[in-house]
């Protein structure tokens, strides 16, 4: 037996299978990760790249599962009506508190069941929309930094990603 379709109802299927294809949120391209840190207090560093500030009220970090994808039971939800200034710095916390920084930033601790980062075997960390869509991932490389250390982007949210001077919520240094 062929199942036809209706060349109409074939585009209106296809049309709600792939409701979002193709259509990459903003903030992917505008918040964008820029250090780790794997040794000592476990942290992840977003930049905000924009010359205004970032509402990310619903989104979230995580790290990943054995298979790469990410863990939503352990993802840090940032809170509703949060935002990162303009060529700002959002630092999640994985362990520990957060750290001081002369820059004003935006801080979010992930608890005691949040997720952390991997130095022994290297680990993706992933962006989470409010849906849990991933729309930024970052590898961190097995045994990308020495204790005390930190793997950052440098020049901030642009460069390359290099050992880095441990400086969550201000200008990564080299």
């Amino acid at each position: 037996m062929t199942l036809r379709l209706k060349p109409t109802a074939l585009v209106i299927a296809l049309v709600a299978a792939c409701a979002s294809c193709g259509v990459a949120d903003p903030l992917a391209d505008q918040l964008v990760f820029n250090e780790v840190g794997a040794t000592g207090d476990d942290f992840v560093e977003l930049y905000n790249v924009t010359d205004a500030p970032l509402a990310v009220g619903g989104y979230a970090v995580t790290d990943s599962r054995s298979d790469g994808l990410p863990k939503l039971s352990r993802a840090v939800r940032f809170p509703a009506g949060a935002s990162v200034p303009a060529h700002g710095y959002l630092v999640v916390a994985f362990e520990g508190s957060c750290p001081s920084a002369a820059t004003p930033y935006l801080c979010v601790q992930a608890g005691v069941y949040g997720p952390g980062v991997s130095q022994s075997r290297g680990e993706a960390l992933h962006l989470l929309d409010p849906d849990d869509q991933v729309i930024s991932t970052v590898q961190y490389p097995r045994e990308a930094a020495p204790t005390g250390w930190t793997w950052g982007r440098f020049a901030n949210g642009t460069g390359n990603w290099e050992v880095t001077r441990r400086t969550p919520g201000t200008t990564n240094l080299e």
